[in-house]
């Protein structure tokens, strides 16, 4: 109950920037100063952070919508503080299509730390072979990447979930590891679904 506090104080803590957006910087080691949004360099979207020691990292979508465009978020991005104030940018860790069986929709994911590896559960749209919004899990050493698809194929996918009214009703997946060690994923939208997950 404790690591789901702490994710629910952080993303209020942590609003997205809804004004204009600043050209982004050539230099994606920099630590950037305290701000309110906390980055102003490029639109960010779905926060979820992952505390390693005494490093919050925070994972973010990276939305390059122009226009009229509601969201057009193609890759994710991770950023890391020690204090709070100062935030160093990574870079990007992956993009949907580094799922070979997704399209499209670098949409909410979410990073845990499981007996010394990361796994990052990510919404994508899936190809035409399985439409629909899916959740696919990356796997890495590092809690910056660089993250590979830990399956070959969505995790969760649309069809596997009939009764939803929508094509996106699996996405914002998060996942809560219990006391006796037990992982489970939640996720859902207009319905909520968790399933247990295998070692």
């Amino acid at each position: 109950m404790k690591s789901l506090l702490l994710s629910g104080c952080c993303i209020l803590l942590m609003a997205c920037s809804t004004g204009p957006v600043a050209p982004v910087s050539s230099d994606d080691a920099a630590p950037r100063a305290a701000t309110n949004p906390l980055f102003t360099d490029r639109h960010t979207a779905d926060p979820a952070p992952l505390v390693v020691g005494d490093t919050l990292y925070l994972y973010v979508g990276h939305d390059m919508a122009r226009g009229d465009e509601m969201f057009n978020i193609t890759e994710w991005l991770v950023y890391s503080t020690t204090d709070m104030a100062t935030w160093t940018a990574h870079g990007p860790i992956m993009k949907p299509t580094d799922f070979k069986w997704a399209s499209r929709d670098a949409w909410a994911a979410e990073a845990i730390e499981k007996d010394g590896r990361f796994y990052f559960y990510a919404t994508v749209e899936h190809d035409a072979t399985r439409p629909g919004k899916a959740i696919g899990v990356a796997v890495s050493d590092s809690p910056t990447g660089p993250f590979v698809d830990a399956r070959g194929s969505a995790l969760v996918s649309n069809d596997m979930t009939p009764q939803g009214p929508h094509t996106w009703d699996d996405i914002d997946p998060t996942v809560f590891i219990d006391d006796d060690g037990s992982a489970w994923l939640m996720w859902g939208n207009a319905n909520f679904y968790y399933a247990r997950l295998k070692p």
